[in-house]
């Protein structure tokens, strides 16, 4: 038995678009890969962007 699902596509919208800046905003640090996250600067830089409202 299948259901009808709705999807709230605003959300989902809004989720892409936050995980397309994150993307972009690590491109500009220049980080690549999880040990570019060794040094200190880079791993809060990382963690205040991602966890930015």
């Amino acid at each position: 038995m299948r259901k009808d699902v709705q999807y709230d596509t605003g959300r989902i919208g809004s989720i892409c678009s936050d995980i397309k800046r994150y993307l972009g905003d690590l491109d500009q640090l220049n980080i690549r890969k999880a040990t570019d996250l060794s040094d200190k600067r880079n791993f809060y830089a990382v963690s205040m962007i991602l966890f930015h409202s």
